[in-house]
């Protein structure tokens, strides 16, 4: 395995956690078409699709803080990508997570805290940057072949994505 550093909220962490989630994916790091943006701010799961009744029919309706969610990680990611138009082909995607240690939390268990093992569920998340990227970064994420997300506490919150051809 190769070391790779990655820099997850605006300070380099070369701990096991960014090593295991790139490493494994890209082989050491993405050589050529690769892209890395983050989504600063606490990490917000894909909500459920809600329903309600108008007029007397059944509407569907995602969650406003999911839209308001996905429309941050396409301005991030439209700024990475530039003038660049979506990538096409089978992609590799990781997502590192990370949420705030709770305040709340003994001194002790702060300075122990590293994996976040409750909700919101890994997948859920990875749906939310998905569906954010979608046509931006590419074309579906269908086009996603090979996912690994990461869920952990740090100082700083916030979502570091990266991609590449698979």
């Amino acid at each position: 395995m190769h070391a790779l550093r990655v820099s997850v909220n605006n300070h380099t962490d070369d701990s096991t956690i960014a090593i295991r989630a790139c490493a494994r994916i890209f082989g050491g790091g993405c050589m050529t078409n690769a892209l890395r943006f983050e989504v600063p701010g606490i990490p917000v799961a894909k909500g459920r699709a809600r329903v309600t009744t108008i007029g007397g029919h059944a509407r569907a309706y995602t969650p406003a803080k999911t839209v308001a969610y996905e429309s941050t990680v396409a301005l991030m990611a439209r700024q990475a990508m530039g003038a660049s138009s979506p990538m096409g082909g089978p992609l590799a995607v990781s997502i590192v997570a990370t949420w705030p240690i709770p305040p709340s939390w003994p001194k002790k268990r702060q300075q122990a805290a590293q994996w976040k093992s409750s909700k919101p569920d890994a997948d859920n998340v990875a749906k939310a940057i998905g569906d954010g990227c979608n046509g931006v970064v590419w074309a579906d994420d269908s086009q996603i072949v090979d996912l690994r997300c990461v869920k952990r506490y740090g100082q700083i919150p916030g979502v570091v994505v990266e991609v590449c051809a698979a």
